[in-house]
């Protein structure tokens, strides 16, 4: 495995420990994708029960389709600082996405990588947990 971090307990199970293993990263400049391949692994009272559960996982594809948050060096969300927050007739606002800075994902994570210098592992650890606190391992 290239990478192992540990993500929060199963949502369903909540004394299933879960940790999460990079298997695999595909960076195709020419397409503007980024793929992380990866299985999760569940622990309960010290033994692995990984059988127990699903191991198909929803694909991690990063590309231009979609706008990424920016990052400080403490990778707290950059504020949009031109951001005005709009609310519907419930008071629910409208235009959440505008808050902080974005820019296209792949341009992003390759800016990340080859610009800012940032090793692969310190970001793709990071981005595990803002996945994890976003839910995007619990299926």
């Amino acid at each position: 495995m290239l990478i192992t971090k540990s993500i929060s307990n199963s949502t369903v199970f909540t004394d299933v420990s879960r940790t999460i293993n990079i298997v695999g990263i595909t960076m195709n400049s020419d397409a503007s994708t980024f793929d992380l391949f990866y299985r999760i692994s569940y622990t309960k009272n010290g033994q692995d029960v990984t059988n127990l559960f699903n191991t198909q996982v929803p694909e991690w594809h990063i590309s231009n389709d979609q706008l990424m948050i920016l990052r400080d060096e403490n990778f707290n969300a950059i504020p949009n600082t031109e951001f005005v927050e709009f609310k519907d007739e419930l008071g629910i606002v409208i235009n959440e996405k505008e808050r902080y800075m974005t820019m296209p994902s792949f341009d992003y994570i390759k800016m990340m990588i080859l610009d800012k210098n940032i090793p692969l592992r310190t970001l793709i650890e990071a981005y595990i947990m803002e996945e994890d606190k976003d839910g995007r391992f619990n299926f």
